[in-house]
């Protein structure tokens, strides 16, 4: 039995933003059953052909784009690049070299982290060595001064506080008062001082979970410390759920407060546990403490395990992405749509309430075909602008092994999400588990990063441009259609029906050989004629066009498109 996958593209109106309505389409198919034309990507660049690692991306308030990552190597070497919003390359790579506690040490993924003003930090730990690393420019990123090292000689009776087990998932920016930063605050929020920026981090392997308030100290301290605010690290403790694979940090403000900068506000951590069969998503919070806004709170009450509630389940599902901003904290899931189920079939959304401090309903974006728990994917990602609250979400390969990237963008604060609309191509080894990273701007503009088989490579959020936006009417009144047949046995049945405000006014059909490009015929009817000489040889119609391979799957493509004479 075929299955089928509906993709409308059509104009939507949504509650005021700075950016344009969207046009809702899943623009190029390309399914096991067939593809419908090509598709420009100039939208998308590659970052590094010889990337080792996914690129963590910030966006700032005019809409350049901070990538931080490891080009491969020996040993690996971290990079940075900061790309204008309109750049279809990397202007001007820049290395950040290290040396470490053993010549063999490596970072793990670096991440950057807007500061005030021209502050910009690459954070990135070093498993290996148990070392912390950060770079820090004063001017914007172009140039960086010599890395900040933590750590110490190895030795007995020490406890490792800076142990990340695999990679970082995320790295935060904290204000003093204990919320979360973002360069809108300026120094009001710092205290006055950017040296009161802190770091929260989390990460996972299938043995621990953990978070990380990390103030520039070093990383191995004695067993017998007590942890101090500002000295020892006060947050570095496994959360000890089991078996978790990846984790994702968020904050959430509430309403103004006793300290409206920090309370009411929790941090959470949403991960993904295997311990279960199949794998659950779940997370801790940590609900800052009530008492005076002051600068020296520094979250220390957040350094204890015994101050986190949870685990709390969410779902039945996987590759858990969290993103805060102005409407408030969000979570991207891959979830099974009727538990129990052994893999996960559906991209949800869902918001957290701080009053409940936990997770609603999920908003449904999509069903997926081919989401896998164990070979980690494929996964998307998720991003909120902090000071518009604008939402989006990616995932790859919605309908199928597509090879493409699809967007999803919510302007009034999760409430409603446009339809899917492909914005890149993907390659073959598309990384599992987590990958996909987004970031947005202000003004609704931003960029995603993904890791394949071809490199790290960075797209800005506007669609693929459809092959059939534009319709030349051939004499006397044809329209062609190129429809690439992808089944590598049966031919495919292709047909298409144009319409005008639910009137047809044009139909074709035909066979398609396997493995072969075809052109579909569709002819105007009488009314289509008259309709067209009407508007002068430029008509707004709706073209519905259909591709069946028999042995797979319908796909089913509905664009806005231009008959032009």
């Amino acid at each position: 039995m075929s299955t089928e996958t509906a993709c409308v593209c059509a104009s939507e109106s949504w509650p005021s933003s700075p950016r344009p309505p969207l046009a809702t389409c899943v623009g190029v198919l390309l399914a096991a059953g067939a593809l419908a034309g090509p598709a420009a990507a100039v939208n998308v660049f590659t970052l590094d052909p010889t990337a080792d690692s996914m690129g963590p991306i910030a966006v700032d308030s005019s809409g350049n784009g901070y990538v931080a990552w490891l080009h491969k190597g020996t040993p690996d070497t971290v990079m940075f690049c900061k790309f204008a919003p309109s750049a279809r390359s990397c202007p001007g790579p820049v290395t950040l070299p290290v040396t470490l506690a053993e010549p063999s040490s490596v970072t793990s993924t670096p991440f950057p982290v807007l500061g005030p003003g021209s502050d910009v930090y690459v954070v990135a730990p070093s498993y290996d060595s148990d070392q912390m690393v950060i770079w820090q420019s004063t001017d914007g990123g172009v140039t960086f001064g010599a890395p900040w090292v933590a750590g110490a000689p190895i030795a007995s009776e020490k406890d490792y506080v800076c142990q990340v087990g695999t990679d970082l998932d995320d790295v935060l920016p904290f204000n003093a008062y204990g919320g979360q930063y973002d360069p809108s605050q300026g120094l009001s929020t710092l205290g006055g001082s950017a040296s009161n920026l802190e770091f929260q981090m989390s990460s996972s392997n299938p043995f621990i979970d953990w978070a990380f308030a990390y103030y520039g100290q070093g990383c191995v301290v004695p067993a017998s410390a007590e942890p101090v605010p500002g000295k020892i690290p006060d947050q570095a403790f496994s959360f000890a759920s089991g078996a978790g694979e990846e984790s994702s940090l968020g904050w959430v403000s509430g309403p103004a407060g006793e300290c409206p900068l920090s309370y009411p506000g929790d941090e959470v951590e949403a991960y993904e546990e295997d311990h279960t069969n199949p794998s659950t998503v779940r997370f801790y919070h940590y609900s800052s403490p009530t008492g005076k806004c002051d600068v020296t709170e520094h979250n220390d009450s957040a350094g204890a395990i015994g101050n986190w509630g949870g685990p709390t389940e969410i779902t039945q599902g996987a590759f858990p992405r969290l993103a805060g901003g102005a409407a408030g904290l969000f979570l991207l899931s891959g979830d099974a749509v009727s538990p129990p189920a052994s893999e996960p079939t559906a991209v949800d959304v869902r918001h957290y309430d701080l009053a409940t401090h936990n997770f609603g309903s999920p908003t449904q974006l999509a069903v997926v075909k081919n989401l896998d728990f164990g070979t980690g994917g494929p996964a998307g990602g998720l991003g909120e602008s902090f000071t518009t609250g604008e939402l989006a979400a990616v995932w790859p390969d919605v309908a199928g092994a597509t090879n493409q990237l699809s967007l999803w963008i919510s302007t009034d604060g999760g409430a409603h999400f446009s339809s899917a609309q492909d914005i890149a191509r993907i390659g073959g080894g598309y990384a599992s588990f987590d990958n996909a990273r987004l970031a947005l701007a202000p003004d609704g503009e931003g960029f995603v990063t993904w890791e394949d088989g071809n490199g790290l490579h960075v797209a800005n959020l506007e669609p693929l441009a459809s092959p059939y936006a534009r319709l030349l009417v051939h004499h006397p009144s044809k329209l062609e259609l190129e429809v690439t047949c992808e089944s590598l046995k049966t031919p495919c049945d292709a047909s298409a029906v144009v319409k005008v405000k639910g009137t047809v006014i044009a139909r074709g059909h035909a066979s398609v050989p396997s493995g072969s490009t075809a052109i579909l015929n569709v002819k105007l009817n009488a009314t289509g004629r008259a309709l067209l000489k009407a508007a002068h040889g430029h008509l707004h119609a709706t073209l519905h066009l259909t591709i069946t391979d028999p042995s797979a799957s319908t796909e089913r493509l509905t664009v806005n498109t231009v008959l032009v004479r």
